[in-house]
């Protein structure tokens, strides 16, 4: 590693894009896991490096209260916005098959839960604040009922 991959790290620290350049490093060089760390907690995410990201991510707006399973797949240039979750259905920690598996090219808007052992094709646009516990075809859109009104 050299002191211009270095520099880049702590100068980019907390701005657009630095999420692939820290955990590129941290997953190489134990030095910079504290960085990784320090970076989870300062946007209140959890991001582990243990889980298949098969491409960069895209974060528009920083990975803030960002949730990834350890056992999820994400495909390559998906974008990821805030408070979303990918979390798996499962306690026990040794069954990594009950966790999302997301497709190429997905945008997974604010706010949406993916969870469960689910497949989201490529493609796939899923819509703020949406649920999903099924699996989406390649190419679809997702997106949430119209409210409705329970009480008035």
């Amino acid at each position: 590693m050299n002191m211009k991959s270095l520099m880049k790290i702590i100068l980019t620290f907390g701005m657009r894009g630095d999420y692939n350049t820290i955990r590129y490093y941290a997953k190489r060089t134990f030095i910079f896991w504290p960085l990784y760390k320090l970076y989870e907690t300062f946007h209140g995410s959890y991001l582990p490096l243990n889980n298949n990201i098969q491409g960069e991510i895209f974060f528009p707006h920083e990975p803030c209260g960002v949730f990834l399973s350890m056992h999820s797949v994400i495909g390559k240039d998906c974008i990821i916005m805030q408070h979303v979750t990918i979390g798996s259905n499962f306690v026990n920690k040794g069954q990594s098959g009950r966790a999302p598996k997301i497709g190429n090219n997905v945008f997974i808007g604010a706010g949406a839960k993916i969870i469960g052992k689910v497949r989201i094709g490529s493609n796939v646009k899923i819509g703020a604040g949406c649920i999903v516990v099924t699996d989406i075809p390649d190419n679809a859109v997702v997106v949430m009922n119209k409210p409705r009104i329970l009480i008035k």
